[in-house]
């Protein structure tokens, strides 16, 4: 999972004005995601071109793995970044900022930034297993679609994708999220380094209940002879009266050295501080079911759909240092704002730049970190 990683240089941080924020735009791109056999079908687009500017890595690093448009990549917020999501702290800096556009984003996009799962797993207390396919996993309409199928000969067709860099740690962690309307799946976005290593959100319905929660649980997780201690593991409940298949929430959680607060649309409810996962990992989106009746039920006997239209996170990469040697203070940037928006930036620098560039076209899907090598994805 290891990106190639490839150090140039540059003769001058002028030639990388044009990019001006890419931190504010972040996306990253994909492999060609194959048709399912059943009634998967999911909408292909054309990759654009690769982003193969070169920068001084003094300046500005970037983990790009590739580029809709030429557009360079600019040091302008090598003070890092201030997360302006509702919720966040408006004094935390952090060096790092992700984000992935997935109803924007070129199926070649997806494919150079993210990994498709390709195993089979399967529980003790499980009569099939759950088969993430890469099949069933591609872009769609509304973003990212992850199905999960018919069982067929003790498996249920799933799906997940995860980032190809390794390096994700402590920091603020976003998904925009369309849940199935139907019963018999589980929806999850995460980190995860390992079994021992790893920060969860996880939506089950197994029975079609009217009482519907996120499940927040860090990894070790604590249980009381079979049922979940909850000193590491929490619920966040719907609000009364609200479908959340009809509509986008963003699912949410602040990682901290010490606990984990977990959200719902900027609205944080739970903290769990025992067993905080302290390594690096990968951000993780998955669908699935093995008809384990106390958990996620099913299998489903339709194709069941789960959506991401966006992520992004700010985060602290341990590779990466802030030399502030562009920007004189954090960029403050709400990852939401279209790319090339006057208000992709409240930073002085970063707004100069941005003034100075105009509109420009950004990758789908970038990783911005300060001060490590410029990385392409192999």
């Amino acid at each position: 999972m290891r990106p190639q990683q490839k150090h140039h240089q540059a003769s001058s941080v002028a030639q990388l004005a044009t990019l001006l924020l890419a931190a504010s735009t972040g996306l990253t791109s994909a492999t060609p995601v194959h048709k399912s056999k059943q009634d998967l079908v999911l909408q292909r687009r054309s990759a654009g071109p690769q982003l193969s500017h070169h920068v001084d890595r003094r300046q500005v690093a970037s983990q790009i793995t590739s580029a809709n448009s030429t557009a360079s990549v600019a040091a302008a917020c090598d003070c890092g970044f201030i997360d302006l999501t509702e919720g966040a702290d408006p004094t935390q800096v952090w060096n790092s900022l992700f984000k992935a556009d997935f109803v924007n984003m070129k199926t070649k996009e997806l494919g150079n930034g993210f990994r498709f799962m390709r195993n089979a797993v399967q529980r003790v207390n499980t009569a099939t297993a759950r088969a993430f396919d890469p099949k069933n996993a591609g872009l769609c309409n509304d973003g990212l679609c992850l199905y999960v199928n018919p069982s067929s000969n003790q498996e249920v067709p799933s799906a997940g994708v995860f980032t190809k860099d390794t390096g994700y740690h402590f920091g603020n962690y976003y998904a925009e999220i369309k849940i199935p309307p139907s019963a018999g799946t589980v929806s999850a976005f995460y980190v995860y380094k390992n079994d021992t290593n790893e920060v969860d959100m996880e939506f089950n319905n197994p029975s079609a209940s009217a009482n519907l929660s996120i499940k927040n649980t860090v990894k070790p997780q604590i249980y009381t002879g079979t049922q979940a201690d909850p000193s590491t593991y929490k619920k966040t409940y719907m609000p009364e009266g609200s479908d959340w298949a009809s509509d986008f929430h963003t699912w949410s959680f602040q990682w901290n050295p010490t606990y984990v607060s977990y959200g719902l649309d900027g609205v944080y409810d739970n903290v769990i501080n025992v067993n905080v996962p302290q390594a690096p990992g990968v951000v993780s989106f998955s669908h699935w079911s093995d008809g384990n009746p106390n958990y996620s039920g099913g299998p489903p006997t339709e194709a069941t759909i789960l959506t991401f239209r966006r992520t992004w996170a700010f985060w602290n990469d341990t590779r990466a240092s802030m030399p502030c040697k562009v920007a004189s203070s954090p960029c403050k940037l709400d990852a939401r704002v279209p790319t090339g928006s006057t208000e992709d930036a409240t930073s002085g620098a970063a707004a100069q730049m941005l003034a100075a560039a105009g509109r420009v076209g950004l990758p789908m899907l970038v990783a911005i970190t300060v001060s490590i090598a410029f990385l392409s994805f192999a």
